[in-house]
């Protein structure tokens, strides 16, 4: 929503909402494409139009009452839409929508651009600013699984660069059936028809969705 003031010309003053297209119907002017425009442009646009044969000297001021809301989406506890201020981070959105669930990644955070007729999404970092219209997608925080001979079996956050070795440490180590030297390590890796058992050691890397087993020790 804008408001347009002419100087001394209240019939050229109003306030108007830009439609979904970004543009405004005008007096004398007709419709007026406003879509990616800052504010000193159209003031420019509009001053330009009425120098055109209708007013010698318009001294034009244009001024934004309200944004475009954005939105926040995903893994944060109040998702939904909010109002935009300028100068607003992903991080300032983020708390705006009652800040990260439990199951969030700070470190999968993606924005849908307002201007991006593609609607793709790009990974963003917390102190990037936001525009009215934009979209912000928190992820769910990736996991992989434990199993078998290891002191707490389950789900774990996935880590970047994660070894088996680390993973069997974040599950609590070895049990007193699991051996370091002894025990057979294996990972289910994939989905459906893709699905397979690999042997792994315990400097080999582990991906996420991974399934590691940890084979009970001979000896």
């Amino acid at each position: 929503v804008i408001s347009i003031k002419v100087f001394g010309e209240e019939d050229l003053s109003l306030e108007t909402a830009l439609n979904q297209k970004g543009n405004i119907s005008y007096p004398l002017l007709g419709e007026l494409k406003l879509s990616g425009f800052s504010v000193s442009q159209t003031e420019k646009q509009i001053t330009r139009g009425l120098k055109d044969g209708y007013l010698r000297d318009p001294k034009v001021t244009v001024t934004v009452l309200e944004y475009r809301q954005l939105f926040v989406n995903g893994e944060v506890k109040k998702p939904g839409g909010y109002a935009f201020k300028p100068g607003m981070t992903v991080n300032k959105a983020i708390t705006l929508g009652g800040g990260f669930k439990e199951t969030a990644s700070p470190d999968e955070i993606y924005i849908i651009r307002d201007s991006d007729e593609s609607a793709t999404e790009k990974k963003v970092r917390l102190y990037r600013f936001v525009g009215p219209g934009d979209i912000i997608i928190v992820k769910k925080y990736k996991q992989f699984f434990m199993s078998g001979a290891v002191k707490s079996p389950g789900n774990y956050k996935y880590i970047l660069d994660l070894t088996v070795r680390k993973a069997i440490s974040m599950a609590g180590g070895f049990s007193e059936f699991g051996s370091p030297s002894w025990s057979k390590i294996y990972v289910i890796r994939g989905k459906d028809k893709t699905e397979k058992k690999i042997r792994v050691y315990l400097k080999s890397r582990v991906k996420p969705g991974d399934s590691i087993t940890v084979k009970e020790s001979l000896f």
